[in-house]
């Protein structure tokens, strides 16, 4: 499942394509999109980074720029260093954590700097991770969707909620209003 979340238009988008979470999935999703969007590290944001510099030689869309995660970049040197303290005197090759959380910095640098570009830029995308809380609480609950059609129709209604908790509308009335409104 994905998510996107617009804190301008204050609306939250679930999305389920057949349990895919590759590049093309996000590729389709932004395809009209112009602008920046905020992502951790995960592979296919990554590789949708580098799209945008093939766009600069006119091959894709130049309208669309991302940045990446501050909050995940420092909570990968957070865990390293977290872990090298506490196992300094048993491991001293504990280094290991901190060469993966300086790698990860430092191929995220371009993205990470993409907040300096517009200051609109989020700097995290935390708030769409709290988001995806719900969805993986009720997955755990329920222990999985039970097919494809339904995933896609549990995605809607994440969209739904989220975006009512987001504009401070009360669900239940929201849907009240939907299901109830007379023409």
């Amino acid at each position: 499942m994905w998510a996107f979340k617009s804190l301008a238009k204050r609306l939250t988008y679930f999305i389920y394509e057949q349990g895919s979470r590759s590049r093309k999935v996000l590729t389709k999703m932004l395809e009209h999109f112009k602008g920046f969007f905020t992502s951790d590290g995960y592979t296919a944001y990554k590789a949708y980074n580098l799209l945008k510099k093939e766009s600069e030689e006119g091959n894709e869309n130049p309208d669309v720029i991302r940045g990446a995660c501050w909050v995940h970049s420092r909570r990968v040197f957070v865990d390293a260093l977290e872990s090298y303290v506490k196992t300094l005197s048993k491991m001293p090759d504990c280094s290991i954590l901190l060469k993966k959380a300086l790698h990860y910095f430092f191929t995220e640098w371009e993205a990470l700097q993409t907040f300096l570009k517009d200051s609109s830029v989020e700097i995290s995308n935390n708030l769409i991770e709290q988001a995806f809380r719900q969805v993986k609480l009720n997955l755990k609950n329920c222990q999985n969707i039970g097919s494809e059609k339904s995933a896609v129709k549990v995605a809607f209604m994440f969209s739904i909620t989220e975006s009512c908790t987001m504009n401070g509308i009360p669900i239940k009335e929201y849907l009240k209003n939907l299901f109830f409104r007379r023409k």
